[in-house]
């Protein structure tokens, strides 16, 4: 994972989309982990981010 100041990928955020489609991008503030920048390589990779990590799906996983 790398990882990246907020400040750096303010600056050059298309670049740092298109990295994030080959591995997840950590973003800093002020050194301290703020978030993660993840690509989609297709639509069918975001709606599979979306099912997984939607709590209603997760829900009823769990119930089954």
């Amino acid at each position: 994972m790398k990882r990246v100041p907020l400040s750096v990928v303010k600056d050059q955020l298309s670049k740092f989309l298109r990295l994030a489609n080959k591995e997840e991008i950590l973003i800093t503030r002020h050194g301290k982990p703020a978030g993660v920048l993840i690509g989609f390589a297709s639509e069918d990779d975001w709606f599979d981010y979306r099912l997984e990590n939607d709590p209603r799906f997760i829900r009823r996983v769990e119930e089954a």
